[in-house]
C-alpha cells in the first residue's frame, strides 16, 4: 500500500529547543564520498553533530541519539586567492581546521588522509531550517572556525543550570568515545 503524506519519515528530527537563529558548534565524525548521481564526478558527505553551549549534543527526537546533520559538496577543494573565491569543500576543510590553507598544504591532507585529518575537529556553524514537499529541512549556511573566544562563551553559558535531558542523555563534544579514566 502506498504511504500516506503524514507518515513521512523525512521530517525534521533535531530537539525542540535548537534555534536556526543562532550559531552552534559542529563536530565532525565522517566524510563519505560518493559518485555523483547524475554523472558528474563525486561529492562528500559531511556528516557531523551540533552541540549546545553546555557541550551536549542536540538529540534525534526520533532515536534520542545524537542528531547528525549531513551536509554535501561536490569533491573541489579549488580555491582563487585572487578573487576569493573558494570550492565549498575547501570552505569546509578550512573550518573544520580553524585557517586557511594553501594549496601545499591541502595537498599534504589529501595524502595523508582527508577523512582521517578532519573527523573529531570541530567548527561553528549557522543554519537554515527550509520546507518542501517532504517536511522541513535542516542546512549548513556557512562554516566558520572554532576559536577560543566562542569556546569561552560557551562555558560561561555552560554555568548555569543545565535544561532536563532525556533519560539516556546526549553525547558531548568532548566525548571521544573513550572511557574518562
Amino acid at each position: 500500500m502506498v504511504r500516506r503524506p503524514g507518515s513521512s519519515s523525512f521530517g525534521l528530527s533535531i530537539a525542540s529547543d535548537f534555534d536556526d537563529t543562532r550559531s552552534y558548534r559542529v563536530k565532525l565524525f565522517e566524510i563519505e564520498e560518493r559518485e555523483s548521481q547524475f554523472g558528474k564526478g563525486q561529492f562528500l558527505f559531511w556528516k557531523m553533530n551540533i552541540y549546545r553551549a553546555d557541550g551536549t549534543a542536540f538529540e534525534d527526537t526520533k532515536t534520542e541519539e545524537a542528531f547528525e546533520l549531513w551536509a554535501s559538496t561536490s569533491d573541489s577543494t579549488f580555491s582563487n586567492p585572487t578573487t576569493g573565491m573558494k570550492a565549498k569543500a575547501r570552505a569546509y576543510l578550512e573550518a573544520f581546521m580553524g585557517r586557511d590553507m594553501t594549496d601545499d598544504e591541502v595537498d599534504k591532507l589529501i595524502d595523508d588522509g582527508f577523512e582521517e585529518s578532519l573527523v573529531g575537529k570541530t567548527a561553528v556553524g549557522s543554519f537554515e531550517i527550509t520546507a518542501n514537499e517532504a517536511g522541513d529541512k535542516l542546512t549548513v549556511v556557512k562554516l566558520r572556525p572554532d576559536k577560543a573566544p566562542m569556546r569561552q562563551s560557551e562555558a560561561v553559558a555552560a554555568a548555569a543550570p543545565p535544561a532536563a535531558r532525556p533519560a539516556r542523555g546526549p553525547r558531548r563534544i568532548d566525548d571521544d568515545g573513550k572511557p574518562p579514566f
